[in-house]
């Protein structure tokens, strides 16, 4: 498998930092979702369960207020006495019945009265229910709970046949006699559809300690069935749509009674989907969103970065004169910018030293020709001097023989093919000879000086240094001057502190700066000097000559010299002169004391 490039793997890296991330959230918030709709179903249905349940406890209250009040009533207590005549009894129901719908409100409850003392004759506005014979339940139902109670009592679905009475609230009457108030199931009904959010529960159960069912909000038909049953018999038939899922509930009536409510298996299950859909389709819009920014971002973060490394392999090819262009994006980095400005730079640069490095060649090149082209015959030269001078010394002119010695020397020196340097003491004494022969040409009207350090005399110098600016002293000083003349020449270290040597540490944490010294050469002539103008000409001459200068045809003038030592060992380094009309010139020549130079340079 090829392995991706930058570029790439920056894509990648975006990609999955962005998606990744963005669809773990996705399901993170459904998941948070989910659960906080639950919860807040789940309180909201247990809200709704505590006020269903202050109804019907209320609805409850009601009945066991009302059911005292009438069995505190003169008329019930009369009737339940018994006694008086049957116009009497009829007069005195009639009455009973007509208080009995001044104080009644007939949908949501019915009144009945029991009296032991009327043979156990049950009235009432309306049927009697066959549960309400004193005769036949005196030891059954209700009349057996209220004589366990005997303050009154609450029993659940009396006679569930009429289909109407879900419970009923039993009184004794003082003396002999009950009052039985029914709590209908319309009236609850009415008051409980009244509860807001009552819709959101597949079922709803009023039941007692037992679990029978006296009251069933959405299918009367589980009305006096048991809890217990109807759950078991939901739980085997998984095709039912109401199987309960969760269930609410709570006590009241003294934790007789409770009230349920089940939420339905798919509670909420459509708004779910529907969140976790735009939650998705959220996710993928993003991600795509997010992937084309990261092909945006990762482009304009990668190209500049392949531009250079394409620019880096064509520049260690030799494509020096290559470029690498600067991104001009929104979101260039900064630091990219200035590497690709300091490449640039850094070819460019390595371009120049080439380009000097390779005239600095063929500079030398061309001297070396020069120089070739002045050793015509230095065979010949030498033979015919020796001839001279043999001639000289039979016709007895010692001072030409002298002559013609010297000159062979100093021809020596020039032809000489040992190398291009060689020790000061050996250029010294090439000065003497020259020196020599001018002063004889002069009549002896010239004085050499010497004032060289010993210790200088073994370092090497580059051959036909001294020579040409002591040749200058005399052409341009001395020998235009009417009277006697001295040439001083003088020798010497100087100590200069290196700022581009690596600094060394001291003992005490500091760093000291290396010191090191120059070879300093003086050729002084007191002779006529030159004037401001020229000295000024031939300092800015010597002060921007450049490499890519040529040479004089001869070899040895000022300017060529200071070139050639300025190749040798650097800008730092070479001729400097400094003249006064009528007091004389002093050429300074400054090299390096360990002389190290490029030895590649004119090889």
């Amino acid at each position: 498998m090829a392995r991706l490039s930058f570029s790439k793997r920056l894509l990648l890296l975006f990609i999955l930092c962005s998606i990744l991330p963005l669809f773990l959230l996705s399901f993170v918030f459904t998941e948070i979702s989910q659960w906080t709709v639950r919860r807040n179903t789940q309180h909201q249905a247990e809200d709704v369960i505590r006020e269903a349940a202050a109804i019907a406890q209320e609805t409850i209250n009601t009945a066991a207020n009302l059911g005292r009040q009438l069995s505190t009533s003169a008329l019930v207590t009369q009737w339940c006495s018994g006694g008086g005549t049957k116009e009497e009894t009829n007069t005195l129901i009639s009455e009973l019945f007509q208080a009995v719908a001044r104080s009644v409100n007939e949908s949501d409850y019915q009144i009945y009265f029991v009296s032991p003392a009327q043979g156990g004759t049950t009235i009432s506005r309306n049927i009697v229910p066959p549960e309400y014979t004193l005769a036949q339940y005196a030891d059954w139902g209700i009349f057996h709970r209220v004589k366990e109670i005997p303050d009154g009592t609450l029993f659940v679905q009396p006679h569930p046949k009429t289909g109407n009475c879900i419970a009923a609230v039993c009184v004794p009457v003082s003396g002999s006699g009950y009052v039985i108030v029914d709590i209908l199931r319309s009236g609850l009904a009415a008051k409980l559809s009244q509860v807001a959010d009552m819709n959101m529960f597949a079922s709803l159960y009023i039941y007692d300690s037992s679990g029978c069912i006296a009251y069933s909000g959405f299918s009367r038909e589980a009305e006096a069935a048991f809890l217990q049953d109807l759950m078991r018999t939901s739980d085997t038939n998984p095709s039912d749509q109401t199987l309960p899922a969760r269930t609410v509930s709570t006590a009241f009536s003294s934790a007789r009674l409770h009230i349920c409510g089940i939420l339905p298996k798919g509670e909420n299950t459509r708004y779910i989907l529907g969140l976790q859909k735009m939650t998705l389709k959220t996710a993928f819009l993003t991600a795509l969103f997010a992937v084309i920014i990261s092909i945006i971002i990762s482009r304009s973060v990668a190209q500049p970065v392949k531009s250079l490394a394409d620019a880096m392999q064509k520049a260690e090819s030799g494509e020096l004169d290559v470029q690498c262009n600067e991104p001009a994006n929104a979101f260039a980095d900064q630091d990219m910018i200035f590497l690709i400005r300091r490449f640039n730079k850094m070819v460019y640069r390595i371009g120049e030293l080439t380009d000097d490095r390779v005239e600095q060649q063929r500079l030398l090149r061309v001297a070396e020709v020069k120089n070739l082209q002045a050793q015509i015959s230095p065979h010949f030269l030498y033979n015919t001097l020796n001839s001279i001078k043999s001639m000289a010394k039979f016709a007895g002119a010692a001072n030409v023989a002298r002559m013609v010695t010297k000159l062979g020397k100093l021809l020596h020196e020039t032809f000489a093919s040992e190398g291009d340097f060689c020790s000061i003491e050996h250029a010294l004494e090439a000065v003497r000879n020259y020196f020599d022969i001018e002063a004889m040409r002069w009549e002896n009207r010239f004085l050499l000086i010497e004032d060289v350090d010993q210790e200088l005399l073994p370092y090497p110098i580059p051959r036909l240094v001294i020579q040409p600016v002591v040749e200058n002293a005399l052409v341009h000083g001395l020998e235009e001057k009417t009277t006697n003349g001295t040439l001083n020449i003088r020798g010497y270290f100087q100590e200069h502190s290196d700022s581009d040597a690596p600094q060394t540490p001291g003992t005490d944490g500091s760093s000291t700066v290396t010191h090191k010294r120059d070879i300093i050469i003086e050729v002084s002539d007191d002779g006529a000097g030159m004037d401001a103008v020229t000295l000024k000409e031939i300092q800015e001459n010597l002060r921007t000559v450049t490499r890519t200068k040529r040479l004089g045809s001869s070899g040895i003038a000022l300017v060529n010299t200071h070139s050639r030592l300025r190749l040798l060992y650097g800008e730092a380094y070479g001729l400097s002169i400094q003249s006064q009309e009528g007091s004389g010139t002093t050429v300074t020549i400054r090299i390096p004391e360990d002389t190290k130079h490029d030895t590649s340079v004119g090889s």
